[in-house]
């Protein structure tokens, strides 16, 4: 006896199965090229700034004494040579009667500077002694001034001071000194009390 149920059931199983094949087939053969990609989209927003770059420094110092009685005029500037060397790292003085520092690097520089003058009598109220700082044979900067204590004293005078100046790679500094005592006058031949030193610092990034 022929069961109409179970081949009913047969064919059913049949037929999805063939559906299922062909609907396979027909995606593979339909299935388009990939298209192309699309364009980028706009930037996101800009990170953190990074930190600073590390700084490269290049610094100049040169400190001079003399311990040389050297004359000075009366009425006059004198440029002072301090001949002997304490540190130049740049080798940016040259000693001698024209003594005089060239920077090796544009920017600021402190000078300082002490002269001392052996003792000497006859120095009046209205007589000074002055220091100063000469850029290029002009007169940049006066560093110290003193006057005498009183008519007829005999003092040993001398000046001192510091200032910061802008000086440039083409510049010729030298220190130079001032009295008007009425007769020439000796340093003190004792280097400590005669001296000069120029300090500068040049920084950039580092590369």
């Amino acid at each position: 006896m022929i069961d109409l149920e179970d081949i009913l059931r047969k064919l059913n199983t049949v037929e999805r199965r063939v559906t299922h094949l062909e609907q396979l087939e027909h995606g593979a053969s339909d299935r388009g090229a990939q298209g192309e990609q699309g364009e980028a989209g706009p930037a996101g927003p800009a990170g953190p700034q990074g930190e600073p770059g590390e700084a490269c420094c290049v610094i100049c110092v040169a400190r001079y004494t003399t311990n040389v009685d050297q004359s000075c005029d009366s009425g006059s500037y004198t440029l002072i040579d301090f001949e002997d060397e304490d540190i130049d790292t740049h080798d940016a003085v040259t000693v001698g009667a024209g003594w005089k520092f060239e920077p090796p690097f544009d920017g600021y520089y402190l000078i300082t500077s002490k002269i001392q003058f052996e003792a000497k009598g006859g120095w009046d109220v209205t007589e000074n002694v002055t220091l100063s700082v000469f850029v290029n044979g002009a007169a940049a900067s006066v560093l110290g001034r003193n006057n005498a204590w009183a008519t007829s004293s005999t003092s040993a005078h001398g000046a001192e001071g510091s200032d910061v100046l802008y000086l440039e790679i083409t510049d010729d500094v030298d220190i130079r000194v001032y009295q008007n005592s009425g007769g020439a006058i000796d340093l003190n031949g004792i280097a400590i009390y005669n001296h000069v030193a120029i300090y500068g610092v040049n920084c950039v990034e580092c590369p």
